[in-house]
């Protein structure tokens, strides 16, 4: 259940940082992972309270089968769908399609999403003052979405985040999207699609890793 839930809702197994033998210590020992932030999406304080108890020490406090099985029915109908990729690509004045989500289910819309990118720059540039900043950066990551057929067109495409101007170490953004139209224009069936986006010759967008956590109800 602990595995379960927190790559579900993170992506990563619990106390990534340690190897499964010093994990196993921490959870015997009565530590439990925190609670993912707000931006790892779909985990409710309804769903962390069930997690909370089927954690507990004493195994007479656990919930039983039945017990925990109506506990997540009365948690509600929303599914978190995540898709990564963990790959180094380097994209240079151009537009790259770089990951496509899992596709809305029939009878499902749209109810949140959160992409994760791990990046950076080419790492220099002529403007010293920009250095360290989100200003005047020209690469950065798009987010669009539409059927899987790319002749179908695009329902919605926006901006997610940029990149630090001129930084040489790669940074990891998370972003949840608020933009409406995002959520009103979504139909079952589409995709979303994350770009890698680098404007103007010079500028490079190294990306590392991207996940997309989308939430439908």
């Amino acid at each position: 259940m602990l595995i379960w839930c927190t790559q579900m809702f993170t992506g990563r197994v619990p106390f990534p940082d340690d190897n499964h033998v010093i994990a196993m210590r921490k959870i015997v020992g009565g530590e439990r992972p925190s609670r993912p932030s707000a931006a790892e999406l779909g985990l409710s304080d309804e769903l962390w309270a069930v997690i909370q108890t089927s954690l507990a020490s004493e195994v007479e406090k656990r919930p039983t089968v039945s017990v925990f099985d109506d506990l997540l029915g009365r948690v509600g109908p929303e599914t978190v769908l995540v898709t990564q990729r963990e790959e180094i690509i380097h994209v240079s004045n151009d537009s790259v399609s770089y990951l496509t989500s899992k596709p809305i289910p029939n009878g499902k819309k749209l109810k949140k999403v959160a992409v994760t990118v791990v990046s950076k720059d080419q790492g220099w540039s002529d403007f010293r003052d920009d250095h360290g900043t989100y200003r005047g950066s020209w690469t950065w990551f798009g987010l669009s979405v539409g059927p899987p057929s790319a002749e179908s067109g695009e329902r919605w495409r926006g901006e997610v985040v940029r990149n630090l101007h001129a930084h040489l170490e790669f940074k990891e953004h998370t972003i949840e999207i608020s933009d409406r139209g995002l959520y009103e224009k979504t139909e079952s069936g589409d995709v979303l699609t994350v770009w890698a986006v680098a404007k103007f010759p010079g500028w490079r967008n190294t990306v590392k890793s991207v996940t997309v956590r989308h939430v439908v109800g």
